[in-house]
């Protein structure tokens, strides 16, 4: 009897621990998927972050840009409110709002925005030898280095295949070998094919597939260079690095804004006007402060130039000068063509938006029933200006998303 007893005992607690492992085995097994589920879940919660913080930094993108463009519509506004010669310069909203670069603060997250102004650039369609050689020298090449960029700039853009650096024969294999020359004289006597477009630039980086402007030239860093190695400003007043890419444009009306233009811009324009006695970057300094007024503090429109004919005022600059330095490339005040940057950030999330616009004033007849024959003739009638409507437009050209 206490034999029987004993089996049922042991047979009892041996169903027990069966029970209790599987026990355990369902506890794990239910811990497992709450740890799945409850992971999902987290992923779920940061993803749907995340798309929340990419739209929004998208709508802030754009608020940005709303907010450049109403600038610059409301800087043409006060141009023909003040019955005065239109003009831009540095004293402009769109101009000194953005100038440094700092964050507006908004809903949880910050836009930069920042207008360029294309007119304030040299077009690589335009462009002489002579001015881009100048160009390529306010970046600190030597006379030889630069001219023969600037001939290879010429022949990437023009229609024929004739090289412009005297050797006589096809443009494709004088730059193949100039670069085999250049790059490594240990290579084999296989010469690197290089194909010259033959057609106009359509975007500033095609520049980096003609021969002689190197990465370097055209960022004005080494972008493959360390951090420290890359002259990074350190200080608020010191100048980022200038490269090829930040003077030249394929997108303007052709002239140079004088309002605008940079010290390398003007330099160059100035010494490839070929007046030997004057120091171009010293002129093109003098323009500068010129143009900024003499008080200290925020820049304003006091002094800028009202006419390209105002240059006249800098008792270097004579009437030769002048009209040398026009003959060289055309010369305005007025700024058409802009590039507006905007970018928007929440957290760790950027959108950026970049969009090229052309500003230009539409006017309107205020009766729209009249056909345009109608409108011409009335026009011929009266002058009063309250018969027309002057608006501000800004067309796209470009808009890139990033």
């Amino acid at each position: 009897m206490q034999k029987r007893v004993q089996i049922r005992n042991s047979r009892c607690q041996e169903k027990q621990g069966v029970i209790l492992i599987l026990t355990l085995w369902i506890v794990v097994v239910l811990s497992l998927i709450a740890y799945s589920l409850t992971y999902e879940l987290r992923l779920e919660l940061k993803l749907t972050k995340l798309n929340k913080d990419k739209i929004t930094a998208y709508a802030l993108a754009r608020a940005g840009l709303a907010k450049a463009i109403v600038d610059l519509k409301n800087d043409m506004y006060l141009d023909y409110a003040e019955k005065s010669q239109p003009f831009d310069g540095e004293g402009d909203i769109w101009k000194k709002t953005y100038e440094d670069d700092e964050a507006l603060e908004f809903e949880g997250g910050q836009i930069k925005v920042k207008v360029v102004d294309e007119e304030s650039k040299i077009n690589l369609n335009q462009a002489s030898i002579r001015v881009l050689t100048a160009l390529i020298k306010s970046l600190g090449y030597e006379d030889k280095e630069a001219l023969e960029t600037a001939c290879a700039i010429v022949d990437w853009r023009d229609a024929d295949r004739l090289p412009r650096v005297g050797r006589g024969r096809d443009e494709n294999e004088i730059y193949a070998e100039l670069r085999h020359e250049k790059e490594d004289r240990r290579l084999s006597d296989d010469i690197a094919p290089y194909r010259s477009k033959n057609d106009r630039f359509l975007t500033v980086d095609e520049l980096l597939e003609v021969y002689g402007v190197t990465p370097k030239l055209f960022y004005g860093y080494d972008p493959q260079a360390s951090e420290d190695q890359k002259r990074r400003p350190r200080f608020r007043d010191e100048r980022p690095p200038v490269g090829l890419r930040d003077l030249v444009t394929v997108r303007s009306n052709r002239v140079v804004n004088i309002n605008t233009a940079g010290p390398e811009v003007l330099g160059a324009i100035i010494e490839a006007a070929a007046i030997n006695e004057s120091d171009p970057s010293a002129l093109a300094d003098k323009i500068i402060e010129h143009r900024r007024g003499s008080h200290s503090g925020e820049i304003d429109n006091d002094q800028a130039f009202r006419s390209v004919q105002d240059l006249g005022q800098i008792s270097e600059i004579s009437g030769m000068l002048l009209s040398r330095m026009r003959g060289a490339y055309p010369l305005d005040v007025r700024s058409y063509f802009f590039t507006i940057h905007s970018t928007g950030e929440v957290g760790r999330v950027k959108r950026s938006i970049q969009v090229l616009v052309w500003r230009s004033l539409d006017i309107f007849h205020r009766d729209e029933d009249l056909d345009d024959r109608e409108v011409r003739r009335r026009r011929r009638r009266s002058r009063e200006e309250t018969m027309l409507i002057k608006e501000p437009a800004l067309r796209c050209f470009e808009w890139v998303e990033i």
